[in-house]
């Protein structure tokens, strides 16, 4: 369940699982996520981490604890920390690849 206008959502794997609920209908409307077979919206978890900072969704771990910004479960944070290093080298690596390319 949603708590006010925070979507909330299950840490699973390398994704959050939003539940059903209007604030994820809505993120999905803007471009946040994508549906899954089950028509739940799923996240990465670089968007995830965007939206958690921007206090838009509420991220419970596997032992059913809140995840927040601030959290102290450097275990969560720092799977979702480096999910986020790695889009971003990914995204540098491919720009370099894009431009640096003999045309």
């Amino acid at each position: 369940m949603a708590r006010g206008d925070k979507a909330q959502g299950k840490l699973s794997g390398d994704v959050v699982m939003l539940e059903k609920s209007d604030s994820a209908n809505l993120l999905c409307e803007k471009n946040f996520g994508s549906r899954n077979k089950s028509r739940n919206v799923e996240l990465s978890l670089v968007e995830a981490l965007y939206l958690l900072q921007s206090e838009k969704i509420i991220i419970i771990d596997g032992r059913g604890k809140e995840i927040n910004a601030e959290d102290s479960h450097q275990k969560q944070q720092g799977k979702i920390t480096g999910s986020l290093q790695k889009a971003q080298h990914t995204l540098i690596c491919a720009a370099k690849d894009t431009y640096l390319r003999p045309h």
